[in-house]
C-alpha cells in the first residue's frame, strides 16, 4: 500500500482534489493511515495522507513550508493564522501518529513556536519597531499579545537559552506609549512602570525614556512575565535601568530644555530604595556621564 500511494513531491489538494478516489474522504485517510502505522510508523515519507489543519491533504515530509507540527490548542490558537503548519487535532487523535522524524512530523517546541510568532508579526520588521493597534482584527493586537505572553510565562524556565533569548529579542512585541511594538531584551526595550504617576510618565516620556502602555490585561500579562523569567525580556523601572535608558538617549544630544521633567528624573534617582545599586561602577559612570 505504501509503495501504490507514495508521491515523490507533495500532492497539497483538498481533499475532493486528491490524486486517488481513496484519498477523497477524510474517513478513509484516516483508516489509511492506521494501517499504515501497524507495522512501521516511521516509513511514511512521501504519503500522501498528512491532514493538516486547514483541511489540505499533503505527502509527509514534503510540505515546502518545513515540518508539520503536533501541537496543543494553545499553540493552534495562537498561531491560528497559519493552520497550515499543524496537523489536524482531530486526525492526529483518531490515528494515533505522534512524532515521526523521517517523515517531519514534530511535536512543537518553545523554539518552533517563536519562529512562528517571528512570522505572524512579520519577519521583515525583524530588530524594528512596529507601528501597532491594540484593537486592531489582526495580529498582533491586544488580545493576541495577552496569549502570547500567557504563554511564554508558563515556558519562562526555558526563556534563557540562548537560542530562546536571541530569537525572542528579534520579535517586536512590547508595546510602548507612542503605539509601537518594539523588540524585548534589549537596551532599547520600554521599561515596565512600577509605582509612578501621570505626572511622572509624561515627564520620562519627554526625555525619551520609552515605558510599557498596553490595555490593562495586557499590562498585567507583561508584568506575569517579567515575575517569571526576570532579567530576560523585559526590566521594570528602576534608578539604575532609568540610568541605562537615559545614557543610551543623550549619547549623542544633549536633553530638552525642560527643567521639570529633568528634576522628575532626578527626584526618582535619588529615591532610596536603588542607592546601592547607583554605586555599582558601570551604573555610577554612566550616572556621572548624564547631561541632567
Amino acid at each position: 500500500l505504501r509503495q501504490r500511494l507514495r508521491t515523490q513531491e507533495d500532492v497539497d489538494s483538498a481533499l475532493n482534489d486528491a490524486p486517488h478516489a481513496c484519498l477523497r474522504r477524510r474517513q478513509w485517510v484516516i483508516e489509511l493511515l492506521r494501517f499504515c502505522l501497524t507495522d512501521a510508523a516511521s516509513d511514511l515519507s512521501g504519503l500522501p495522507l498528512a491532514l493538516t489543519a486547514d483541511g489540505c491533504l499533503h505527502s509527509f515530509g514534503m510540505l515546502k513550508t518545513g515540518p508539520t507540527f503536533l501541537a496543543g490548542e494553545e499553540e493552534r490558537k495562537i498561531i491560528a493564522s497559519f493552520p497550515y503548519l499543524f496537523l489536524d487535532a482531530e486526525f492526529v487523535e483518531a490515528t494515533g501518529l505522534g512524532e515521526t522524524t523521517a517523515a517531519h512530523v514534530r511535536r512543537m517546541t518553545l523554539a518552533n513556536f517563536i519562529e512562528c510568532l517571528h512570522v505572524t508579526v512579520d519577519r521583515s520588521k525583524a530588530n524594528q519597531s512596529l507601528a501597532w493597534d491594540p484593537n486592531a482584527l489582526e495580529e498582533p493586537n491586544g488580545r493576541w499579545l495577552v496569549d502570547v505572553f500567557a504563554y511564554l510565562s508558563r515556558h519562562a524556565a526555558d526563556i534563557p537559552q540562548k537560542n530562546i533569548l536571541e530569537a525572542l529579542r528579534r520579535i517586536p512585541v512590547i508595546p510602548d506609549q507612542h503605539e509601537h511594538l518594539r523588540c524585548p531584551g534589549r537596551p532599547s526595550t520600554p521599561l515596565l512602570p512600577t509605582s509612578i504617576n501621570s505626572q511622572q510618565i509624561r515627564h520620562l516620556t519627554h526625555l525619551g525614556v520609552a515605558l510599557v502602555t498596553a490595555p490593562q490585561n495586557l499590562m498585567a500579562a507583561i508584568r506575569e512575565l517579567a515575575a517569571a523569567s526576570p532579567h530576560t525580556l523585559v526590566l521594570p523601572l528602576s534608578g539604575p535601568a532609568l540610568v541605562d535608558s537615559l545614557a543610551i538617549r543623550f549619547a549623542d544630544e544633549q536633553p530638552p530644555n525642560d527643567e521639570a521633567a529633568i528634576e522628575a528624573a532626578v527626584d526618582f534617582l535619588a529615591q532610596p530604595a536603588w542607592a546601592d545599586a547607583l554605586q555599582e561602577k558601570n551604573c555610577r559612570r554612566a550616572l556621572r556621564g548624564l547631561p541632567i
